[in-house]
């Protein structure tokens, strides 16, 4: 809840229900993981958050403020998780067959760490084996502040990386911005929610993607896409890792 671009982003209202609602709802669509978490910080302020979560039927995890790592490891270990999805609570038009194709993707190729590439900004999707995070985790120098998990479990010198790009062109866009970061995306998302009607259960982002190029005004009006910095020590100490057993890494079975 505490963005400092868009405050309290994750409840803004986008149709029928909150931002944080269509994550919850496109993910429970997906075929390939077995529990929604709504994995978020012990503050006061994030008890909202758990609620939301509670009304559209998912699980929820309450742990450190700024060590997300630690946050993800002790959420996936409480669920007996060896496989983590880690979907952004400001992507409200996330794809669920990314997240299938993200976990197929992982078993198949045995990485630890993999990402749906060339996509709209805020439709991407990362999965990951509990003992890459854990990897990070013992590897981080300073794991105190880790909000940005990629920097630190999405690294090549600790885990092996599998990309995924969609074969699909039409939803390989990376020009188009369809995550909930500031007020021009609340107008974009407000826009799309309120005139697109979805021909199935969700609105697809082959339907988003058709109707922002037919309204290139709509489309365009929260370019261009500023990456927002990093607060995060991204360093790594590799010495770590050979000097204790990480238990993750051995009871692998590829429950997510």
């Amino acid at each position: 809840m505490g963005s400092n671009r868009l405050p309290g982003k994750a409840l803004l209202e986008l149709g029928d229900r909150s931002c944080l609602a269509h994550v919850i709802s496109r993910a429970q669509h997906a075929r390939e993981i077995r529990d929604v978490v709504v994995c978020t910080s012990t503050s006061s302020e994030d008890a909202v958050l758990l609620r939301e979560a509670e009304a559209w039927d998912a699980g929820s995890f309450a742990g450190e403020l700024d060590n997300c790592l630690k946050r993800f490891f002790d959420c996936a270990q409480r669920n007996g998780s060896e496989i983590v999805v880690r979907v952004c609570g400001d992507s409200p038009l996330m794809p669920p067959p990314f997240i299938d194709a993200a976990v197929r993707h992982l078993r198949e190729t045995g990485a630890g760490y993999a990402r749906v590439v060339s996509v709209p900004v805020g439709t991407s999707v990362e999965a990951f084996t509990v003992c890459a995070l854990e990897r990070a985790l013992v590897a981080a120098v300073d794991p105190s502040l880790s909000d940005d998990l990629t920097y630190f479990i999405g690294r090549p010198e600790i885990n092996e990386l599998a990309p995924f790009e969609p074969s699909d062109p039409t939803v390989r866009r990376q020009d188009v911005v369809l995550a909930l970061n500031m007020p021009e995306d609340q107008v974009l998302m407000q826009t799309v929610f309120s005139e697109c009607s979805p021909a199935g259960p969700y609105l697809t982002l082959e339907e988003t993607i058709s109707f922002l190029d037919d309204h290139p005004d709509v489309r365009d009006a929260n370019q261009p896409y500023l990456q927002k910095a990093t607060r995060c020590d991204t360093r790594l100490d590799l010495d770590r890792l050979a000097n204790v057993t990480l238990r993750s890494c051995s009871e692998s079975g590829g429950r997510s």
